[in-house]
């Protein structure tokens, strides 16, 4: 082969190579972001709102601005905008994608085009343009949507091979109902004959002192153990009495410090009696006196009596 005949051959070529790169490096370019439009129905009745969805997808290095949503609004047809979502962002490894919703209704009849969303960006120094497809919905009018609508299948007759399947659906459904009012019964009784629990009585402070005094047993007088509890009850009873009625630590207090506070709270006559009261436990606890049973008889009257008066006044109202 010639050399012309090499030249000739080889300028066509190369002069191809150029133009199959250029448009490779095109298509790559504006394969770096496609902006997409989508509607949720084609065709629905006038005034009906409908959704318009707008998604971007782009390489990570470019960042370009959101779609111009202007044209949805600046429309020749009675398309109206109801309410756009917030954008959704999704980055992936290879690409970043960018989503929003529309909602649209149309207030006039026909065949309505969706204005075609153009987005201008930046590849590096070069200003590129990208536009969404032309999307076109049918608007109806009420009456004609309603023939739309097909009628209904007539129905079946269903064949006698398969109807004792029905009667035995029938029976187990039947079985259910019956077995759950039994139970819905047997549950009625069942609480009706329960007994109501006995309402809660809350004793005052000073009732239950009472009955807790009342409660004692009155030992004999040799038994000293047993009038050693017996006085350890009482003063325990008082104390705890006061304790709740006054909010005076009174437990933890010894019997000076408890009595000195009776007295300052109710005078000499509550502190004489209940001083000689509690020496007189005292030396049968610790210092084991005996006890007389006149003493012993007496001790639940002077308890008795030192709740009475101590108890705090409830207010009357008078008439």
């Amino acid at each position: 082969m010639s050399d012309s005949s090499k030249n000739y051959c080889a300028f066509p070529f190369k002069k191809l190579s150029l133009i199959l790169s250029l448009a490779f490096t095109l298509s790559m370019g504006s394969a770096q972001v496609s902006l997409q439009t989508s509607l949720d129905s084609t065709r629905i009745e006038i005034g009906t709102p409908f959704t318009l969805r707008v998604k971007l997808s782009f390489d990570p290095s470019i960042s370009p601005p959101h779609p111009d949503l202007s044209p949805l609004e600046t429309n020749e047809k009675d398309l109206e905008v109801l309410g756009v979502k917030a954008w959704d962002t999704l980055v992936a490894e290879h690409a970043t994608y960018i989503s929003t919703e529309v909602q649209l209704a149309v207030y006039d009849t026909g065949t309505v085009m969706i204005p075609v969303l153009n987005l201008i960006y930046k590849d590096g120094k070069q200003r590129d343009t990208v536009s969404s497809e032309n999307l076109f919905i049918r608007i109806l009018p009420p009456a004609q949507m309603a023939e739309d609508i097909l009628p209904i299948k007539d129905l079946e007759r269903i064949p006698e091979s398969k109807m004792r399947y029905v009667y035995m659906a029938l029976s187990i459904i039947a079985f259910l109902v019956l077995a759950w009012f039994t139970w819905k019964a047997y549950k009625r009784k069942k609480v009706a004959e329960t007994p109501p629990e006995p309402p809660v009585i809350i004793l005052t402070p000073k009732e239950k002192a009472l009955q807790a005094i009342q409660s004692l047993t009155e030992p004999e007088a040799g038994d000293q153990n047993a009038v050693k509890l017996f006085y350890s009850g009482i003063t325990q009873i008082l104390k705890t009495f006061i304790q709740e009625e006054h909010q005076f630590q009174a437990l933890d207090q010894t019997s000076e410090t408890f009595l000195n506070w009776l007295r300052d709270k109710f005078g000499q006559g509550i502190f004489q009696t209940m001083k000689y009261f509690f020496e007189a436990a005292d030396m049968i606890k610790f210092a084991k006196a005996d006890a007389e049973s006149d003493m012993i008889r007496q001790a639940k009257g002077i308890a008795t009596d030192f709740i009475h008066q101590t108890a705090v006044k409830k207010e009357t109202n008078k008439i």
